[in-house]
């Protein structure tokens, strides 16, 4: 349960780092973001990341949460890629 938290913490985290990204903010909602926006969203998805490593650590401890979390990461991640090309060729 706790893996699929840091799952979630880690897709909202690569979402909201993509979307500050004039690119796919654009791809998604038809325009660039402004530059609040930009930064808030950029903030918003450090900080997802950063927390996504905490349900992994509670888990499986240090060793092994960590590895855990870089395996969530690179899902998380890939998730996210496909996604926006997927919503890109639509």
């Amino acid at each position: 349960m706790m893996a699929l938290a840091s799952m979630v913490l880690s897709f909202a985290g690569f979402a909201a780092l993509a979307c500050s990204m004039t690119k796919h903010h654009r791809d998604l909602f038809g325009k660039g973001p402004s530059q609040e926006r930009e930064r808030a969203l950029r903030l918003a998805g450090w900080m997802l990341l950063t927390l996504s490593v905490t349900p992994a650590i509670v888990q499986s401890g240090m060793s092994i949460g960590i590895v855990l979390w870089f395996g969530i990461l690179t899902v998380a991640a890939v998730l996210v890629a496909l996604l926006l090309t997927y919503r890109s060729l639509g």
